[in-house]
């Protein structure tokens, strides 16, 4: 081998070298970049779970307090329509003169 061959050789070989290092240092750097965010996500998925938790439990709150509202308003309206059904009437219409009866 001639020492031009051996120096362009060894040129290429130390380029793939390079190359090669910064694609493994890329890729350290997306592992890091990685495990960060699957800790934001993780903790994320926490966040979401205890705001779910929190709904749940402020629309089963709401939930009793418009059965709590209701309640007077329900039995109210059923009082009222006892009291209609008991006064109930029969109206019976007044029967109108017509004029052609009269003639």
């Amino acid at each position: 081998m001639k020492p031009d061959q051996f120096q362009i050789l060894s040129e290429q070989l130390l380029n793939l070298q390079k190359t090669l290092d910064v694609h493994i240092r890329d890729a350290d750097t997306e592992a890091k970049d990685n495990q960060k965010y699957r800790v934001k996500v993780v903790t994320m998925e926490g966040r979401v779970e205890e705001l779910v938790k929190r709904i749940d439990k402020l629309e089963n709150r709401v939930q009793d307090k418009m059965a709590e509202v209701a309640q007077p308003i329900i039995a109210e309206a059923q009082d009222l329509k006892d009291t209609i059904d008991k006064k109930k009437t029969i109206i019976v219409p007044e029967k109108k003169k017509r004029w052609w009866k009269f003639w």
